[in-house]
């Protein structure tokens, strides 16, 4: 269970930094976001899945990093680093769980967890914040590219049905969400909820098919009534019929993911 909540914590970090976004970037970083995030997330997923493509953790993450230093120099930095930050949660969170590194795992999820509190004291200084926290990130990859030397695959037993339910009951849910016309402190709420709700459930799901990793019952209906309960509050203050329904249909996708997990639940 605290493997879980180490976990679950290092992902809702990213809550506070979607919550003190500046208004003028929040849509395109919210796009930004899911539709980077959603690629990345697929490649890497059937990378893990694997074991012959597992082979190439270490190219891959050398090329994560030439991408990175390349965008820098071409486009604004802010964007490079908004563009290259889910892939490196990403795939620093697998080789952390999956590979040889994996005793050093509660180390990883602490900085996700305190490097995202400075975003509550120092707003003014949002974009600085951000690039340097991307900028650690790369660094830590750097070090898992040397210190990896081999990794486990992850525990599926449907590897084209579980990326369709879990990818696309995920990403295309948040991405209409996202591009509902709502004022930008409705949009905030939404898409804070929305993304915490269906990622607690995703998180539960990911947790589930890695390496040692098992989920108690208990524990999983807290998830998923966590999970069911998490549009009601921006419902209440900015009522929509259109984004409750979207909500439900990609959380009932990721409820029927779940049977394509090996071992999920203790």
């Amino acid at each position: 269970m605290i493997k879980f909540i180490f976990f679950f914590l290092s992902f809702l970090a990213n809550v506070i930094i979607l919550k003190m976004m500046p208004d003028a970037n929040l849509l395109a970083y919210i796009n930004i976001y899911n539709m980077v995030g959603a690629c990345g997330a697929l490649v890497f997923f059937l990378i893990y899945a694997k074991e012959a493509f597992a082979l190439h953790v270490q190219k891959i993450g050398v090329f994560l990093l030439i991408v990175y230093v390349l965008l820098n120099i071409l486009v604004d930095e802010f964007w490079a680093s908004a563009i290259l930050y889910p892939l490196f949660l990403i795939y620093n969170d697998y080789i952390v769980t999956q590979g040889n590194v994996e005793k050093r795992q509660y180390l990883y999820r602490l900085f996700l967890i305190f490097s995202a509190l400075p975003f509550f004291f120092f707003e003014s200084h949002f974009e600085e914040l951000f690039q340097t926290r991307v900028m650690l990130l790369a660094a830590i990859l750097l070090f898992y590219v040397f210190a990896t030397k081999a990794v486990v695959a992850l525990r599926i037993q449907s590897t084209a049905q579980y990326v369709f339910f879990n990818y696309t009951f995920y990403y295309v849910p948040l991405l209409l969400i996202a591009n509902m016309p709502f004022a930008p402190t409705a949009l905030k709420l939404w898409y804070i909820f929305a993304q915490g709700g269906l990622v607690v459930y995703l998180k539960y799901l990911d947790f589930a098919a890695r390496q040692h990793h098992t989920v108690p019952w208990y524990l999983y209906h807290l998830i998923l009534l966590a999970a069911v309960t998490a549009p009601l509050l921006p419902a209440f203050f900015f009522f929509s019929a259109s984004a409750l329904g979207v909500y439900y249909a990609g959380l009932s996708g990721l409820v029927y993911s779940n049977r394509f997990i090996k071992i999920a639940t203790l």
